[in-house]
Formats: C-alpha cells, sequence, structure tokens
C-alpha cells in the first residue's frame, strides 16, 4: 500500500493505493499532485511488515508568477496579451511581481 500526505493527493484526490508488483519487484505510481506553492510531504510504502518511507519537497514553479499586461518584455510570449488572471489583480501579486523585478 502507498499511502501519501493530504498535501501530496493522487489524481482524484486518494491518498492511499493499492499497487501489484511487476516481475521486477517494483511497483509503478500513478500521477501525485503537488501543491502550487510548493511543499515538504512523506510518501510511505507498506508491504507486509515492511514499511519504507521517503520525504518529497516541491518548488512552486516559475510559471506561478503572475502576469502584468503593463510589462515592457511579457515573461511568457506564449501568453496572449489578452490573457487576464483569474479574479483580477491581487495585491499578493503585485508584491510578488515587485520582488521579481
Amino acid at each position: 500500500m502507498i499511502t501519501l500526505d493530504d498535501e501530496f493527493p493522487l489524481n482524484g484526490g486518494a491518498t492511499t493505493t493499492t499497487l501489484v508488483n511487476g516481475a521486477n519487484g517494483r511497483v509503478i505510481l500513478p500521477p501525485i499532485n503537488a501543491p502550487a506553492i510548493g511543499g515538504t510531504g512523506t510518501l510511505r510504502a507498506t508491504s507486509g511488515a515492511s514499511v519504507e518511507t521517503a520525504s518529497v519537497t516541491t518548488l512552486a514553479p516559475l510559471a506561478a508568477r503572475c502576469l502584468d499586461s503593463r510589462e515592457t518584455k511579457p515573461p511568457f510570449e506564449s501568453v496572449p496579451n489578452s490573457a487576464a488572471p483569474f479574479g483580477g489583480r491581487s495585491s499578493a501579486c503585485a508584491t510578488y511581481q515587485a520582488a521579481l523585478c
């Protein structure tokens, strides 16, 4: 059985799954969702009485930065000028963007 922390659910939202190993004794993990802001969690694998754990750390991707139509050089040229952020521009976005420029 594979158990993940709540912050790292499998596709569909589950945090546990049972997998069958192949002839080589290994299992293939399904996709695991990571928090967009990054985070740390633990993956636990259990087989009978054996238990193994591994720490997982992810970073927020650079693509998560806010885009501002007032920028003279857009950071991502494939984003159309007409694109708008969901929910409008927030003060957190402005602060984050100012820190990057």
